[in-house]
């Protein structure tokens, strides 16, 4: 067949919600994903003084559950101590176009998650498999999640609005995780901070994802914030 390969236009679950919100949309990672919102300035200052959402839905994500989960992690991960239950780590794994970045988070005794880049995935299960014969499954679950990022000083507040689990500075600390129920919705929420802001990745069932967004965008605009694009989180990253 000649001609141009044709591949199909990803979006994720919120995609409807973020255009009719006036997200300007480009593709990134192989996803329709929003730029900005008409105000990439404005967009900054929000995460920096309030808070701001942003759509992680297109990031991967892979489940290692079993009583061999443990053996099948530290024969990964060989130069690092076991992970304790509800903490979360960054690592890399080797990947045939060199190392592939990870969030690694251990939700029970021999329950694991792997957060990936979009399209990662199926490379890290891929690392991730072992014998048929072990006592371990190894699952991508990236098209049955959606997510969203929560960034800002304003963060644990807003969080605040739709949980009722603890996530002060106290009680949550960074790198740290925990299934909870966030808008009577049983969701992961990890605290992944981007220098000295807070910020937070809720991930939750794909079904539930516009249910979800418009909540969290209801509380960030009650108190002064809203959606963002990529734009204004990678100036974000670049100033950390």
């Amino acid at each position: 067949m000649s001609g141009k390969e044709w591949t199909t236009e990803r979006r994720s679950a919120i995609a409807r919600l973020e255009l009719l919100q006036g997200a300007v949309m480009a593709e990134i990672d192989g996803w329709q994903q929003p730029l900005h919102y008409g105000d990439g300035a404005s967009e900054l200052k929000m995460l920096r003084e309030i808070v701001g959402i942003h759509d992680l839905s297109p990031r991967g994500a892979v489940r290692l559950l079993g009583e061999g989960a443990i053996a099948a992690v530290t024969g990964l991960f060989s130069s690092q101590k076991e992970l304790a239950i509800g903490q979360a780590r960054e690592c890399q794994i080797a990947a045939d176009n060199g190392m592939t970045p990870l969030l690694e988070l251990r939700l029970a005794r021999d329950e694991f998650i792997f957060l990936t880049a979009p399209g990662d995935a199926e490379t890290v299960t891929e690392s991730l498999q072992t014998s048929p014969d072990s006592c371990v499954h190894t699952v991508d679950i990236s098209s049955g999640l959606a997510g969203a990022g929560i960034i800002g000083p304003q963060a644990p507040f807003l969080l605040s609005m739709i949980t009722e689990l603890d996530v002060s500075d106290e009680a949550f600390l960074d790198l740290h995780c925990v299934q909870s129920r966030f808008t009577d919705v049983t969701g992961l929420l990890v605290r992944h901070d981007l220098g000295p802001a807070p910020a937070y990745q809720l991930y939750f069932p794909r079904e539930y994802g516009e249910y979800i967004w418009e909540a969290i965008t209801q509380a960030a605009r009650y108190i002064g914030g809203g959606p963002v694009g990529t734009e204004a989180i990678w100036r974000m990253q670049d100033a950390c």
